[in-house]
């Protein structure tokens, strides 16, 4: 796939395309008051994509990790990995 920055990998683009509809997602129902409860298996493709990933855009896509209990839910878990405030 060719991007802006570059071409990349399908798989790398669509890594991104997900975690990207799957956060935008959970940001729009946070800012709304509502709750998502997304499926499992998409949270844990996201979660296992993310690390390839993010460390490198910290301070540019993505804020500090935000400690979140181990036993939060599975998207709790991941936006606060990804800097946000669960």
């Amino acid at each position: 796939m060719s991007l802006p920055v570059g071409d990349v990998p399908g798989s790398l683009f669509l890594g991104i395309a997900t975690l990207d509809a799957l956060v935008h997602g959970w940001d729009i129902a946070t800012s709304i008051g509502r709750h998502i409860d997304p499926p499992s298996d998409a949270v844990d493709t996201v979660a296992a994509f993310a690390p390839g990933i993010v460390p490198g855009l910290r301070g540019q896509l993505f804020a500090d990790e935000v400690p979140v209990p181990n036993d939060a839910p599975p998207i709790d878990r991941l936006v606060g990995y990804l800097g946000r405030q669960p």
